[in-house]
């Protein structure tokens, strides 16, 4: 088995928060892909080497990739149906990620596969492996104003609020930064920047021009569908054995809002940190730097 040069597969990448779990799924219930939960496949080269990184994140870090063995090869996600995603995982245990991801995106042919595994955009070396393994993939990368950000499940544990608002800070500069150099010297057809807050002023044209870009069903069923995020079969908290794959609050509340919080104050970030925001089209006003003494 190789993998098919021609897989299409689209990957969204971001600083993990709820909103990018959400407007990831919306992009997966367009009617010409299938959204997964987070599979994580590659964080590694090997199957092998995956199960055994994801077992020391967490066990809760492979439920992604069960669930979705349950749901494509079983179609449903019972208890039954993870342990047999588990018997389907064994049997491949040393392939290549590639060939395992390939299989994955022949059985949702004609579809497009759409992956949103949040590790991908904290993990360096995730992207490129991908780029190596998958040339016609296509990336959306998720942007949010540095106001928004958030502590990240991959963050250090933070001792007080406002070292917790630090480390949010530190994460939107670290994860961005690593996304944008991951896909830099890439196709520009096939990186496609959105702005969260452009999908909660106006989901209807944002989406319409991202389903083009893509070369997805652009018409008013398809984004209607991709309005409506609850819709997956993996945006609730999965069977016993498997039961999250994805972020914790889209599982509890997976419908789309149309509402985001006014950015507040300045934000204290470095000069490099306004640059990227810059980049991304956003103006920031900066907090002066505590005086000494």
């Amino acid at each position: 088995m190789t993998a098919d040069p021609g897989m299409r597969p689209i990957f969204v990448l971001g600083v993990p928060t709820p909103q990018m779990a959400r407007v990831g799924a919306m992009i997966g219930c367009n009617p010409d892909t299938f959204g997964t939960s987070d599979l994580n496949l590659f964080v590694e080269d090997r199957l092998e080497l995956v199960w055994s990184e994801l077992n020391r994140l967490g066990q809760a870090h492979s439920d992604g990739l069960l669930r979705a063995v349950a749901c494509l090869y079983a179609g449903d996600q019972t208890m039954d149906a993870v342990q047999m995603a588990r018997r389907w995982a064994m049997r491949r245990y040393f392939w290549p990620v590639d060939l395992v991801f390939a299989e994955l995106c022949g059985k949702v042919a004609p579809r497009r596969l759409v992956d949103k595994s949040r590790v991908y955009g904290v993990r360096r070396g995730a992207i490129q492996r991908i780029r190596e393994c998958i040339a016609q993939a296509s990336f959306v990368h998720l942007v949010g104003h540095p106001g928004f950000a958030e502590a990240t499940p991959f963050a250090r544990q933070a001792e007080s609020p406002f070292q917790e608002e630090e480390f949010a800070a530190g994460d939107w500069v670290r994860i961005n930064r690593n996304i944008c150099d991951q896909l830099e010297g890439l196709d520009p057809a096939h990186v496609h920047i959105v702005r969260l807050e452009d999908v909660a002023a106006d989901p209807e044209a944002t989406l319409t021009r991202l389903a083009g870009a893509l070369g997805l069903r652009d018409d008013a069923a398809a984004i209607e569908a991709m309005l409506h995020p609850e819709r997956s079969p993996f945006a609730a908290v999965g069977p016993i054995g498997a039961p999250y794959g994805d972020d914790r609050t889209f599982l509890r509340e997976p419908a789309f809002r149309r509402d985001m919080p006014a950015v507040g104050g300045g934000v204290r970030l470095a000069e490099g940190a306004a640059a990227l925001a810059e980049r991304f089209g956003y103006t920031l006003e900066l907090e002066p730097e505590p005086s000494e003494g």
